[in-house]
């Protein structure tokens, strides 16, 4: 069965974000793979006006699936996008990041009301749960919680 669709980004809908995150955990420990998460939110330029926030968050989903992979999971959080990497370290993630940056840089949102295009930045976070060397640790995962935490104190 299809997991419920965020109307505004086409993502995963916020509500499947804890499950999604621990079900990927088990699996990254389980597997022994390392798995990376990356936030997103856009950042409007300095006077725009609050009306661009959906439009900016959509532009931004779009962007990330044309730079993300067919096996990554997007989300949408709050006024982010969260990304689930499978299989990816930290600097995998990094790449990723990158590529959005750029991108999402080249991109003109318009404006709901005047029409006017307007070129938004990106605000990222990374988090890498490294479950390939879990086994010498047999620690548990962290809990989705940690890893929001740790992508949203990651936010630059």
């Amino acid at each position: 069965m299809p997991l419920p669709q965020d109307k505004l980004t086409n993502l995963v809908h916020e509500s499947e974000l804890e499950a999604q995150i621990e079900y990927e955990l088990q699996r990254a420990r389980r597997y022994s793979w390392d798995l990376s998460f990356v936030l997103v939110e856009p950042v409007l330029p300095e006077g725009a006006s609050g009306d661009m926030n959906y439009p900016a968050l959509r532009r931004l989903a779009i962007t990330c699936k044309q730079v993300m992979r067919s096996v990554d999971k997007g989300i949408r959080s709050g006024s982010g996008i969260m990304y689930i990497l499978p299989e990816t370290p930290g600097d995998g993630a990094d790449v990723a990041v990158k590529k959005i940056r750029d991108q999402f840089a080249e991109t003109e949102v318009p404006n709901p009301i005047t029409g006017e295009g307007i070129r938004c930045s990106v605000r990222a976070g990374r988090f890498t749960y490294e479950a390939s060397g879990e086994a010498e640790r047999q620690g548990a995962p962290p809990s989705w919680r940690d890893v929001m935490v740790g992508l949203r104190g990651n936010l630059q």
